[in-house]
């Protein structure tokens, strides 16, 4: 989930301040986690 986040953003020209909300479906707190530091976005989004 982290790296496809990433890629997106990426192919997107998008940075963490462009997100203004991640909403994953992820029952599993330490994916969310990684996916939230890998995109740089904060856990306050």
């Amino acid at each position: 989930m982290a790296d496809v986040s990433k890629e997106i953003m990426e192919k997107n020209g998008l940075k963490a301040d462009d997100v203004a909300w991640l909403v994953p479906h992820q029952a599993n707190k330490r994916i969310i986690d990684a996916t939230a530091r890998r995109m740089g976005v904060g856990n306050e989004k």
